[in-house]
């Protein structure tokens, strides 16, 4: 389909700002944090991040779509992101081995996005003036109504997204020497290849998973992933059952006596510890995440 065929979308954030644009994925309207991701290549595995759950993503690479999506290339069952901005965005695909076109992939899983907006203009003014929240629509068109939308929706301080990604069955993958525990708060699923081609037999823990299941399965330590949402203190995702509610922070119960490590935010979950504090590097405070 021509640019100019295209539904015309609105962008909205929080402060007042607005982009207009043309639809890509599916006619809609969406709201969510605004974010943004700086990696040139990758966009299929970053629209299926769970650690962007309920998160607009603004990608700063001009170019999106062009070589549509690969079947094994998602880091989980769905796409995460709330929404897509991008400059230009491709329909035609070329790519040896690819599936199909990021705009049916996005499409077929509802992911209302917009194009052809100044991305860097929009990248900019995040870095300003801080990460908000943002609605995208090409349903809706009328400034007060989106307003209105946009206010009423929840901010991404505090919200506790984990239990809507992590696995609801422990799992194993791999068949190492080592014996890996893997809390699942958001996973990607490259960090699970990563530790079986290192030689690691994984146990994948829903975040609910009681302490002594975990230790009962004997790991040789426990890496602690990234979880989705702004960083916080998230006990009640952070404790996972009434015997441990209201007793362990979180930086209790993932001091185990084995090697504990923390990937991406994963090395936060002490914050919740009674004897700690943390403070959310600005960076990510204006919601530059790439991965």
């Amino acid at each position: 389909m021509l640019i100019s065929q295209r539904p015309e979308a609105i962008l909205l954030l929080a402060d007042g700002t607005v982009f207009k644009g043309r639809s890509v994925g599916s006619i809609g309207t969406t709201v969510g944090e605004i974010c943004f991701n700086t990696g040139m290549t990758g966009y299929q595995e970053i629209f299926t991040d769970p650690s962007y759950t309920g998160q607009i993503m603004v990608m700063a690479s001009p170019h999106i779509g062009n070589y549509g999506v690969h079947a094994d290339e998602s880091e989980s069952g769905s796409v995460k992101i709330a929404g897509l901005v991008v400059k230009k965005f491709s329909e035609v695909w070329s790519r040896p081995g690819g599936t199909g076109s990021l705009q049916d992939f996005l499409d077929r899983q509802n992911v209302v996005g917009i194009s052809d907006i100044d991305t860097r203009k929009l990248v900019r003014h995040i870095r300003d003036k801080g990460a908000q929240n943002a609605i995208i629509s090409s349903a809706v068109m009328a400034l007060p109504e989106l307003r209105e939308l946009l206010s009423a929706a929840p901010g991404m301080e505090g919200l506790e997204l984990s239990s809507t990604v992590s696995t609801k069955a422990a799992y194993t993958v791999g068949d190492g020497v080592h014996r890996v525990a893997l809390v699942d708060f958001g996973v990607k699923a490259n960090i699970e290849r990563c530790l079986t081609e290192r030689g690691c037999t994984v146990r994948v823990f829903p975040m609910s998973a009681p302490v002594k299941d975990m230790l009962a399965w004997k790991p040789n330590g426990f890496p602690v992933e990234q979880r989705p949402g702004r960083s916080g203190r998230h006990a009640r995702e952070c404790l996972p059952s009434e015997e441990h509610r209201g007793k362990r922070s979180a930086g209790v119960r993932y001091l185990p006596r084995a090697p504990t490590a923390g990937g991406k935010s994963g090395h936060r979950y002490p914050e919740d510890a009674p004897w700690s504090s943390w403070h959310q590097p600005p960076d990510q405070e204006l919601g530059n995440w790439p991965r």
